[in-house]
This record gives structure tokens, sequence and C-alpha cells, in this order.
């Protein structure tokens, strides 16, 4: 797995590159890494390049780590129990579960 969401910005070329197919998935909770602005740029990066095979999810009530949270901030990983949430583990088709 690739982890390129740092400097996340129109045109990426590390995204451009990626021809295979692609889940890309962001809790709404998440104040590290936006999944109003990242998903998008994401899927339009990749289909300007070609790739076609692009799914995102926005994961309602989930935070950087994919846990539900309260409010999203980093204060409160500690005190969530969840290690991650059921809904982003795959299921038979190799997508995240549906809630």
């Amino acid at each position: 797995m690739v982890s390129i969401f740092f400097g996340l910005r129109s045109g990426c070329p590390r995204l451009q590159k990626i021809k295979c197919p692609v889940l890309a998935l962001n809790g709404e909770k998440d104040l590290q890494v936006s999944a109003a602005d990242n998903l998008p740029l994401i899927q339009k990066t990749l289909e300007d390049a070609g790739n076609k095979d692009v799914t995102t999810k926005s994961l309602p009530e989930l935070n950087h780590l994919f846990q539900h949270a309260e409010s999203g901030s980093p204060v409160e990983y500690g005190a969530i129990e969840e290690t991650m949430s059921p809904e982003v583990l795959p299921d038979d088709r190799g997508l995240g579960r549906q809630a």
C-alpha cells in the first residue's frame, strides 16, 4: 500500500502514474486530511491521467485513524477503544463494508 496524501495538489505526479485500481478512503471527521478537499482531487487527478478504475469513499463519523469519533481531534485518539471501524475492512468484493 502506498500513502501519498501529504502535499497532495492538483496534477500530483505520483498520482498520475498509478494505473491499477484505486480505493481511496477518508474519514469525514478527519481533521488532518480533509475528505471534502482530497477525495475529489484524487478522483480527478487519477481519471485525468487515464485511470478509470477509481473509487473514493468518505466515511461518516470516522476520524483519521478510521475510528468512530466525537470531534475527530487527535486528542481523542488515546481514549477511543475501537482500533478500526468494521466499515473500513474489506468485504468479499475487496471494498469496504456498507454501513
